[in-house]
């Protein structure tokens, strides 16, 4: 058997499930960018996962807010619907 990689996106997907589960807190996600579409030169683009789309969706989904601090929020707001 091969070893699981974990992405900081798994990990960060299940802090907030665990958060969830385990608290009565007001969860908000903020995005500063639309992660989803990532510009062809981002230095970030070869490191975010090939489902990031689905990541994201799950994420928000244990989320009771979201805050977008760019422009891309009414991108962001059609992405999650």
């Amino acid at each position: 058997m091969g070893a699981r990689v974990t992405t900081s996106a798994q990990k960060q997907g299940e802090v907030i499930e665990r958060v969830k589960n385990t608290s009565a807190a007001f969860r908000v996600f903020e995005l500063d960018d639309l992660i989803t579409n990532l510009p062809l030169k981002s230095v970030h683009r070869q490191a975010m996962p090939a489902d990031i789309r689905e990541r994201l969706k799950k994420a928000l989904s244990l989320c009771d807010g979201l805050v977008v601090i760019t422009e891309g929020g009414t991108a962001i707001r059609q992405t999650v619907r």
